[in-house]
């Protein structure tokens, strides 16, 4: 007579109480009200855990992107957006101080929609990135300084792909304009970082929102499907990315996509670009609840310099959180990837938040 084997809910529970993941990633706005309590919350919530911190895109950047497209209304060219973007309200506290456009331009029809016009709006809202990226790293070696971040941890900077950001907000009549325009001041940008933040303190994190249906959909024809075009971006901006700065790519989908159809992205977002991610951040969808639906990570291929991390950590859902970990670890064959929210966590209330820092801690294991 054979022994009685453990039933499979209990093997799987002995895998889970030893499952740890080494670090943690935030990506995005933080429902935290300033810089300096965004470097300090993260870093006494996880001293041991972080690779990386950004700077949690505080006070009006907490809207994604919509401070950018307030740009592009206070300057008179609403005509360029979409109606969903004029419809989103809020967004800005306050009357953003760096546009500053002579009135008697603006009633001039002619150059308000003219080429050079139209550049230095763009050139104001993509260089702000620059602009708070330097204010921000002032308050990061500050606390570096001051010991409240490890001196391993690099100062995060997260870039919006241009495709994504014109995709997503602008009129189909100005895409090809405004997408030029906007990735070439998001080059400056770059630019402009490098030659500030020193390179060993620094990593830049390209932001790839797939929002249009054609994009995180899987039922798309050769001529709907942008992701060839977005992967094009990806490797234009990668090559102004110095070899010596830490590059990263974080995948959002669409409210429409699975996360076969978001794999399907990263594979050719990857394929063409002249240098390895150090770093891959993928948001799964957000039907991505049960354990079937993680099965598509096993498709999922990255270069072996390339650190993965999955948003699998739901606030209220400790035990969800753990049994999503567990099939994704499955799934790849490793517990070698790091974990984060899923989600955006500035829409979430401040209890939810502080139960998102519980469980990701709770997760996870110091990583040095």
């Amino acid at each position: 007579m054979q022994p009685d084997l453990p039933r499979l809910p209990e093997c799987r529970r002995a895998v889970e109480l030893k499952l740890k993941l080494k670090y943690i990633e935030f990506a995005g706005p933080l429902p935290i009200p300033g810089t300096d309590e965004v470097f300090t919350t993260l870093c006494q919530t996880f001293p041991d855990r972080l690779k990386r911190i950004p700077d949690g895109e505080t006070g009006h950047r907490q809207g994604p992107l919509h401070w950018q497209t307030q740009v592009f209304e206070q300057a008179g060219l609403s005509h360029f957006l979409k109606d969903e973007a004029l419809l989103r309200g809020g967004g800005l506290d306050e009357v953003l101080p760096e546009v500053s456009i002579d009135p008697a331009l603006e009633l001039d029809t002619r150059w308000a929609l003219s080429y050079e016009y139209t550049q230095m709006v763009i050139d104001s809202s993509a260089l702000r990135y620059g602009h708070y990226a330097i204010a921000s790293y002032q308050a990061f070696s500050k606390h570096k300084i001051a010991g409240t971040i490890p001196p391993c941890v690099k100062f995060q900077v997260s870039l919006p792909l241009p495709r994504s950001f014109v995709a997503e907000w602008i009129r189909p009549e100005y895409r090809e304009t405004a997408e030029a325009q906007y990735e070439a001041a998001i080059v400056r940008a770059i630019e402009g970082i490098q030659d500030i933040i020193p390179h060993q303190d620094l990593a830049i994190q390209i932001d790839c929102r797939v929002a249009s249906p054609a994009i995180g959909t899987r039922a798309v024809s050769p001529e709907t499907d942008e992701t060839p075009l977005l992967a094009v971006c990806v490797t234009r901006l990668a090559r102004h990315v110095a070899a010596d700065v830490d590059l990263g790519l974080h995948v959002a989908p669409s409210s429409g996509g699975t996360l076969q159809s978001t794999i399907d992205v990263v594979k050719a977002l990857q394929r063409p670009c002249p240098r390895p991610m150090a770093w891959l951040h993928l948001s799964l969808p957000a039907d991505t609840n049960d354990e079937q639906s993680l099965q598509p990570l096993e498709d999922l291929s990255r270069g072996t310099k390339t650190e993965l991390v999955l948003g699998l950590v739901r606030p209220r859902d400790e035990e969800g959180s753990r049994r999503r970990i567990l099939k994704a670890a499955e799934c790849l064959g490793s517990t070698d990837f790091g974990i984060a929210a899923a989600g955006n966590l500035v829409d979430l209330t401040q209890d939810d938040f502080e139960d998102i820092l519980r469980i990701l801690r709770l997760l996870s294991t110091p990583s040095r």
